[in-house]
């Protein structure tokens, strides 16, 4: 408040919209950048978050292990790519789900395990801590396990967390419905094509 003002205002910080933080399509699905990731993204799908430098927990008989890669959130899945996979050729067709994907209709909870406590992360909840794991409880009774490297960006690790929580259980009830709708579109599409030209 000014000295000697009768009247006071708040100014309000502009916050990013969640939609506003979706990584640039032409940028992450780029040919160059596809090689960089090795994420091959299906018709109509976008990829809203990646953290880089992150191990994903192998289950085996013999205890497993860790595989180092990166961590992508796009509003149809969660994908992992490991450092050491073979690059996708580009006339290949994409694959629905790898090995390392799994769909964000399948994900049951999210949960952040930081140095000293752990929070189910929900679309309404916020982080006050810097998460260095992250849980994925599956509905297939599938428990995934997403550690983040001592260097990783802390803000990745923050934003993706948010970016599965916020896209796992949408705020509005038709969000996951618009992959669906993008993706049987263009398939429809060109089924249309191929009748015609049948025809």
């Amino acid at each position: 408040m000014l000295t000697g003002s009768k009247t006071s205002f708040k100014i309000r910080q502009m916050v990013p919209e969640f939609k506003d933080k979706i990584l640039s399509p032409s940028s992450l699905n780029s040919r160059n950048s596809r090689d960089m990731f090795g994420l091959r993204c299906l018709p109509g799908e976008c990829v809203l978050q990646r953290a880089v430098l992150v191990k994903k927990k192998l289950c085996g008989p013999d205890g497993g292990g860790w595989l180092a890669g990166t961590l992508f959130c796009t509003h149809f899945r969660v994908a992992f790519v490991p450092e050491d996979s073979p690059p996708a050729e580009d006339n290949a067709d994409p694959v629905l789900l790898g090995d390392h994907d799994v769909a964000l209709a399948s994900i049951e909870k999210v949960v952040a395990v930081g140095p000293s406590r752990t929070k189910v992360v929900t679309p309404n909840s916020s982080l006050k801590f810097i998460p260095e794991e992250l849980v994925l409880y599956c509905r297939d009774l599938r428990v995934m396990r997403f550690l983040f490297d001592r260097l990783t960006p802390e803000v990745q690790a923050m934003e993706i967390t948010c970016a599965i929580a916020k896209t796992y259980q949408p705020l509005k009830p038709g969000a996951l419905s618009y992959f669906q709708k993008a993706a049987l579109g263009s398939v429809g599409k060109s089924w249309q094509v191929q009748l015609v030209t049948v025809m």
